[in-house]
């Protein structure tokens, strides 16, 4: 069984550099990709995802579980995060 991180509070470190990395993606060379279908791209496409931030309680099916499982074999760090601070980036 794999380790996961669990997020809960919006003031957490990662969740700053995330929302960082949301502001300056381009500046530092990186790209994000956002919801499910361009995600599910991504991986079938081979990018190298190097992190997925998900938040369980805001799946809408099992689509985002499968495309957080399929990350997570590719390589991904599959980080878990409460409703509360994901809808805070």
């Amino acid at each position: 069984m794999t380790r996961r991180l669990h997020i809960s509070s919006s003031a957490n470190d990662r969740v700053k550099r995330l929302r960082r990395l949301l502001r300056n993606a381009r500046r530092d060379g990186l790209f994000v990709v956002h919801g499910h279908r361009a995600i599910r791209r991504a991986l079938d496409a081979g990018a190298p995802v190097r992190e997925l931030y998900t938040a369980p309680e805001l799946h809408l099916g099992g689509a985002d579980a499968a495309i957080a499982a399929d990350a997570e074999r590719a390589g991904a760090e599959v980080v878990w995060l409460s409703r509360e601070s994901f809808l805070s980036l």
